[in-house]
């Protein structure tokens, strides 16, 4: 068998931790892939996302998935101990709890790993740090055992450790990251998982990573082009209104749709004794998609700096208005950038 690997993929470190936990390295011939390079084309046969990890057993054959992969090895024949048990009634309930660790803890973790710059976003992960502490020392003295698989590693614990891993080499780049509190079953497990040597041993260093963090501590691209646009008062915004709505006509709303009978989120130039705004409307068809959507604009405005106006109508539309107001009140590329990235997000719920 083949295994398609990288060396900073978190999901990739899963399953070799699992590997060598089950003590079947000999099973697997190992090929990296630069994911920053097109996919080797035995590996988009298998896979046509071209993502790693991904299993082959010949041209064709094989699967991807880190949990999947997991899975898969408790059922070769290998002497090290499985991974979600040794009955199916245990494979069944560490399943189960592998998808609870995974809301409670993986959710945090990840939103400070990979905020993206996102302000509001990062904020929410801090946030619930200290309950996915707390959930952690719960559950593991509940378990009996320094690790989730008991004396040794399991499943939870191979899919936990390269995010916590990640997390804990951030420190280095951010001071603020707060660990658990000294002495708690969180505290003892963290230290046990880094320092195992399967963890250690296929885990990246803070050198190897540093470039990754800063990848991910910047804003996206839609982000940096409104931190970037102009605030300079255009002088024809009609102009720059036809143009923003010519580039968003062949986008493809998903749920969040234009205002009736429009072919796309039709923004128009609209003019107050203040000065000029944008503005367009978007129908929403539930309430749960409402607040996405206010999630996503307040998340935008501060993470670019530029902030909307937008009103809430019976929860089914949503009118937005932007316009700039300092040093002077007009229209921007500011403003229409804002618009095409707003637009954008919304159209992608």
């Amino acid at each position: 068998m083949k295994l398609y690997s990288n060396l900073l993929c978190p999901f990739v470190q899963r399953v070799r931790i699992g590997i060598h936990q089950r003590q079947a390295d000999a099973l697997f011939e190992v090929e990296m892939v630069d994911l920053d390079a097109p996919a080797p084309a035995a590996l988009l046969a298998i896979n046509p996302i071209g993502s790693v990890p991904t299993v082959a057993f010949g041209p064709g054959d094989g699967f991807n998935e880190s949990l999947v992969v997991l899975a898969f090895l408790d059922t070769l024949e290998a002497p090290g101990p499985k991974l979600f048990g040794d009955t199916p009634k245990e494979a069944a309930k560490t399943s189960v709890l592998l998808e609870r660790a995974a809301q409670k803890v993986l959710g945090p973790f990840n939103g400070v790993n990979y905020s993206r710059g996102n302000a509001v976003a990062l904020r929410k992960a801090m946030a619930s740090l200290p309950d996915a502490f707390e959930w952690l020392s719960d559950t593991l003295a509940s378990r009996g055992g320094p690790y989730f698989g008991g004396k040794d590693l399991g499943a939870i614990d191979c899919a936990l450790a390269p995010f916590l891993s990640r997390y804990v080499l951030q420190k280095e780049f951010r001071q603020d990251l707060p660990l658990p509190r000294e002495g708690t079953p969180a505290s003892v497990y963290l230290q046990a998982l880094l320092a195992h040597p399967h963890v250690a041993s296929t885990s990246p260093t803070f050198a190897d990573m540093a470039p990754v963090f800063t990848k991910y501590a910047e804003p996206e691209e839609g982000v940096r082009a409104v931190l970037k646009a102009s605030r300079a008062i255009l002088p024809n915004p009609e102009e720059s209104c036809a143009a923003l709505n010519q580039a968003l006509a062949s986008l493809k709303p998903r749920n969040i749709q234009p205002e009736e009978a429009s072919p796309m989120p039709l923004w128009k130039v609209m003019r107050t004794s203040k000065g000029p705004h944008i503005q367009a409307r978007f129908r929403i068809p539930t309430y749960a998609e409402t607040q996405v959507a206010l999630e996503t604009i307040t998340a935008l405005q501060e993470t670019a700096d530029h902030h909307t106006q937008f009103v809430i109508e019976g929860y089914h539309a949503l009118d937005v208005s932007v316009c700039t107001h300092e040093p002077v009140w007009g229209l921007s590329e500011k403003d229409f950038t804002m618009a095409h990235v707003l637009t954008e997000k919304l159209l992608r719920i």
